[in-house]
């Protein structure tokens, strides 16, 4: 949508990179041409991503990703129908018994959203939980004993998310292990954390559980796929007219030792089985959650 801001020139555009990125204790320059990091609680706490003209020739970019409020309960997200109340119930039977969930789907579609509502909805104050992300989107309700971690970049100080859950795993953490989203190496972190008894839960992008799968098991993340059948469910998040983003299916994962693969089985799906599914039938497809009642 076109608006009345200009920036005159590409000059300064660049200004304005340096500008934000100074705001966000970082600097953009020819060693740094690409920044991602987060202003401060004082300016909106909102999420940036800065791309120099020696990268992009001609269209540097600002791009800002508006820090959301406090994201619907997962009762609201029930009541709008992105999802049925038996599989929100389903998802906090998982938590409790400390198992892992992983949120799929493309860019946009509301992934991050359910992550957050899970964890407000469910997540009593008082677990040890550790939350790991490359710039902050989930804060830790106040009172809690929560804590947050973020990556850092700042010359040669480089703190990855792989470095972070590795930390996790040394501190506070004891119910609940939380990464942002995977994308590497951190992913054998969380699988650690699921080995000692903890909850793992993250977002990642893929469309279909043999594509999640497929890149679990793949360079860089590189899970064997008895790994991969540590984590308990996918659930895929996908769009609509109305509401716009929706949960579409959900997948549980089983490792098979005599084929060394991970099979899934639907126990939703939303085309199928509709809204007004019942717990109870739910619970009588899933394998991991089931057979553990």
């Amino acid at each position: 949508i076109e608006t009345n801001l200009r920036v005159e020139s590409i000059r300064e555009l660049v200004e304005l990179q340096q500008l934000i990125a100074l705001k966000c204790n970082t600097y953009i320059s020819a060693s740094r041409p690409i920044v991602d990091a987060q202003l401060p609680i004082e300016d909106g706490g909102h999420r940036v991503h800065l791309v120099s003209p020696i990268v992009a020739y001609q269209h540097p970019e600002i791009v800002v990703r508006k820090r959301p409020g406090k994201p619907p309960s997962i009762d609201e997200l029930v009541k709008e129908k992105a999802l049925p109340l038996a599989v929100a119930e389903y998802f906090k039977l998982l938590i409790n018994k400390r198992m892992s969930l992983i949120i799929a789907g493309p860019p946009g579609s509301g992934k991050t959203t359910l992550l957050r509502s899970i964890l407000y909805s469910y997540i009593p104050l008082e677990w040890k939980v550790v939350i790991i992300e490359d710039t902050g989107e989930i804060d830790p309700p106040p009172g809690s004993a929560w804590a947050r971690y973020t990556t850092v970049e700042t010359g040669s100080v480089r703190v990855d998310l792989f470095t972070l859950a590795k930390a996790a795993l040394r501190s506070s953490a004891t119910r609940v292990i939380v990464i942002g989203e995977t994308r590497g190496s951190e992913a054998q972190v969380l699988v650690q954390a699921m080995l000692s008894g903890m909850s793992g839960l993250t977002t990642f992008h893929g469309g279909t559980p043999r594509e999640v799968v497929t890149r679990l098991i793949s360079h860089p993340i590189s899970l064997t796929p008895s790994q991969v059948g540590m984590f308990t469910a996918v659930a895929f998040m996908g769009f609509s007219d109305n509401p716009r983003r929706i949960l579409t299916r959900v997948v549980e994962l089983t490792y098979d030792p005599g084929r060394d693969s991970v099979e899934y089985s639907d126990i939703w799906v939303r085309e199928r089985d509709g809204l007004d599914i019942t717990l109870e039938e739910i619970l009588k497809r899933s394998r991991r959650i089931g057979g553990a009642l």
